[in-house]
C-alpha cells in the first residue's frame, strides 16, 4: 500500500526480514512502529497521496482512535473523494462509535 505513495512496502525493512531471530511479540510490536513511523513519513513526504492518509487512519482506527482516525481517512477522502473503500471506512467509525455511545 505505502509503495503507491513511496515506491517501498514497510515490511521490506531489514528488521522484520529478521524476526526470526526475535521473540515474535517484540517482533510484531517492533513492526508494527516501523510501519507507523513509515506511514507518517509518507504523509509528511507526498501530503498530496491519499493512500498514505488512509494507511495512517487504519492504524489510528486499529488503535482505536476513532477521533484521529476520521481526521486522516477525511483528509484522504479530500485527495480522493471517490473512494468507495475511505467512505466505508468512515461509515465504520460512525457505527463504532454509535455503538460506543449506546454503551456507554
Amino acid at each position: 500500500m505505502l509503495g503507491h505513495g513511496l515506491g517501498f512496502e514497510p515490511q521490506n525493512f531489514w528488521f522484520e526480514d529478521n524476526c526470526s531471530t526475535t521473540s515474535a511479540t517484540a517482533c510484531q510490536l517492533a513492526t508494527g512502529i516501523i510501519r507507523k513511523r513509515s506511514y507518517k513519513l509518507a504523509v509528511e513526504l507526498k501530503p498530496d497521496r491519499s493512500q498514505a492518509w488512509m494507511n495512517m487512519g487504519g492504524i489510528q482506527h486499529i488503535k482505536g482512535d476513532y477521533a484521529a482516525a476520521r481526521i486522516y481517512y477525511q483528509q484522504a477522502l479530500l485527495l480522493n473523494p471517490g473512494s468507495k473503500l475511505l467512505k466505508e471506512n468512515l461509515a465504520k467509525l460512525d457505527r463504532l462509535e454509535r455503538k460506543l455511545t449506546v454503551e456507554a
